[in-house]
């Protein structure tokens, strides 16, 4: 970057191996609870989000895209066009 008015810095938070095994862990936590209850926590990206027991017999399926129309649209057509139902 070259800004006159700016320093940049490492960020160093995880630089000893016990930070680093601790932020492993957390990610790999962090990623088993969305994908077992669609929970979203320690997120940059995404609020926070804690979601009921998905019903038997379903899955979640989750969606990011850009704010572009139609897309939605077409991923609901596609989903009916299987023949599968949107709970």
């Amino acid at each position: 970057w070259d800004h006159p008015n700016s320093i940049l810095l490492p960020h160093l938070g995880a630089s000893t191996e016990e930070a680093e095994d601790a932020a492993a862990s957390m990610a790999v936590d962090t990623i088993r609870d969305f994908l077992e209850t669609g929970t979203i926590r320690n997120s940059v990206n995404f609020p926070a989000t804690s979601l009921a027991d998905r019903p038997g017999g379903t899955v979640r399926f989750t969606v990011v895209n850009s704010n572009v129309p139609g897309v939605l649209a077409k991923i609901t057509d596609a989903f009916a066009h299987e023949k599968l139902n949107i709970v």
